[in-house]
């Protein structure tokens, strides 16, 4: 399942406390080929459609798409047109309730072709993104198949992206930080080297609790390795949503999961 001698794993766990504890049922992937229990559905990289906020990790609680695009990205808050990768294979194994896909940057077929051209930059990137489940957990980890190239460290990082619409008023903790979700992107920003416009997170951490006032929605996503940023993706970008973006840690061979 795993190839070639380095494995550079960015792990993540997302719990669902949404869903009634008390429940005996646990997640698994359905005949349809993506994981199901009453109230909640996790799909991956299923309708891969990136430019429009469709595939890769989704989320879906009690009928509603509360998070999805769940991928590599190689920047904070891409826009509409900026790289994607190829999606190359996909298992399932629905015995050991565990997907994983295999991806590559860059997409040849889009460099720089079409109306909307992507232009790709000198990076080559092959990686497997593995989901399973643990009861009423996902644990999500990124495998790397050759260390990130200097220039790129602390560029490349797993994003999943929250419909906005959905959050417009609940609030966040993370760590010991809370905030609410603004109708309005108004930062924080600062200025890049390029004079333009970057966005500063929200709050930084390794555990981030999404409307925990909610009982339909609330939602906890856990790092054991780089922290979670939280960033407001519309600030440069009017049809961006929020986003969660975790770094690949540079100069790590492996990073163990502990549920």
């Amino acid at each position: 399942m795993r190839k070639g001698c380095f494995t550079l794993i960015i792990g993540l766990l997302i719990y669902f406390n949404s869903i009634a504890q008390h429940d005996n049922t646990n997640l698994s992937i359905n005949k349809s080929g993506y994981f199901e229990m009453p109230g909640l559905n996790v799909m991956v990289f299923d309708d891969f459609y990136p430019e429009g906020h469709q595939g890769g990790l989704t989320i879906v609680q009690h009928g509603n798409r509360v998070a999805a695009n769940g991928d590599l990205r190689l920047n904070d808050t891409p826009g509409q047109w900026q790289p994607i990768p190829k999606m190359k294979h996909k298992t399932t194994d629905t015995a050991g309730n565990h997907i994983w896909v295999n991806l590559v940057f860059p997409d040849s077929s889009r460099h720089r072709k079409g109306f909307n051209p992507i232009d790709y930059p000198d990076l080559y990137v092959n990686y497997t993104v593995h989901v399973k489940s643990e009861g009423k957990t996902v644990r999500l980890t990124v495998d790397l198949d050759r260390p990130m190239s200097s220039e790129w460290e602390q560029k490349v990082g797993f994003n999943l992206e929250l419909y906005p619409v959905n959050l417009f008023g609940k609030s966040w903790i993370c760590e010991e930080k809370t905030g609410i979700f603004p109708r309005q992107s108004a930062g924080p920003v600062r200025n890049g080297s390029d004079n333009e416009v970057q966005q500063v997170p929200y709050a930084s951490g390794n555990k981030l609790t999404i409307a925990p006032e909610s009982d339909e929605m609330r939602m906890t996503i856990e790092s054991k390795g780089e922290p979670l940023n939280l960033f407001d993706g519309r600030i440069n970008h009017n049809n961006g949503w929020f986003i969660v973006r975790s770094l690949v840690k540079p100069g790590v061979s492996k990073v163990l999961l502990n549920g």
